[in-house]
């Protein structure tokens, strides 16, 4: 999930803006969209944290790895490189260091070492 994140907001750079801007709920109240965009972000790290509940239910993650406060690795992460560049789409070299920073957190995730992505 890692890689495909990076690689939809890469792709479509647009979504990124869009859930930064009026263009959200035209003509609402910001309260409204602050409201639906936390509701948004909620969602996409729910999601990210029932993968790693399911993966520390199924004993892939080392004993003292919270998979509430994993997800916040992992979403750092994401936003780190799907934002870091303004141009869409993702190099070799961009997608390698993708490879590199999914063992270094699968290493930290499991305690282990890492299998590819």
């Amino acid at each position: 999930f890692l890689d495909r994140r990076i690689r939809v907001i890469r792709e479509h750079p647009e979504v990124s803006r869009l859930l930064l801007t009026e263009n959200l709920i035209p003509n609402a109240k910001s309260h409204a969209r602050e409201k639906r965009l936390n509701g948004l972000k909620r969602k996409s790290r729910q999601f990210v944290e029932r993968c790693l509940s399911d993966a520390a239910v199924a004993g892939q993650l080392a004993p003292d790895v919270v998979p509430e406060e994993a997800a916040q690795l992992v979403v750092a992460t994401i936003h780190a490189v799907a934002h870091g560049k303004r141009r869409s789409g993702l190099s070799r070299a961009e997608t390698a260091m993708i490879q590199r920073m999914w063992t270094m957190l699968e290493r930290a995730l499991t305690g282990q070492a890492a299998r590819p992505a």
